[in-house]
């Protein structure tokens, strides 16, 4: 029997998983997967230091939403949240360059700029916070949100960064 004509007596239909046995995602990841998807849905807001800084609270109910990145505190374990941290490593020096350019377009795009370190020939170290109000704002959470939508995987080693 030809495909043409098994196709047409529908012995040969694609498989499709039942919608039933479906695994759904724990409530918790639900949550983060929702959080991230509202940050990423948002603009930064134009900031000459009339936002107001996010309390530790505020900050750490927004960190589940951006898992990649990390908080870095300035000095002493009670001194407020400095900027948002996270490292990539490149394949080489001109991918490191490209992840730059894409991270520089989405700030640019936004009006909020990250300090991007340029660390080594591959390892790139981005710093978000917000300079004109000397913290964090929803504003940093958002350009984070928005810069691990990226698909940066041609530019990337599969090795993880290095601190």
């Amino acid at each position: 029997m030809s495909l043409a004509r098994l196709a047409a007596t529908r012995l040969l239909r694609p498989f499709a998983w039942p919608t039933t046995l479906a695994p759904s995602p724990p409530p918790l990841m639900a949550l983060f997967s929702a959080a991230a998807s509202d940050l990423t849905g948002k603009n930064c807001a134009a900031c000459e230091g009339g936002l107001p800084t996010l309390t530790a609270d505020e900050v750490h109910t927004l960190l589940p939403a951006i898992p990649d990145w990390s908080l870095v505190q300035s000095d002493g374990p009670d001194a407020p949240p400095s900027y948002l941290r996270r490292l990539f490593r490149a394949k080489n020096f001109a991918k490191a360059l490209a992840v730059c350019q894409a991270l520089g377009d989405v700030a640019e795009s936004e009006g909020h700029h990250p300090d991007l370190h340029l660390t080594s020939y591959n390892r790139l170290a981005v710093h978000i916070s917000t300079h004109s109000v000397q913290g964090l704002t929803e504003n940093d959470f958002i350009l984070a949100a928005k810069i691990d939508a990226l698909d940066l995987s041609p530019y990337l080693s599969k090795r993880p960064p290095s601190p």
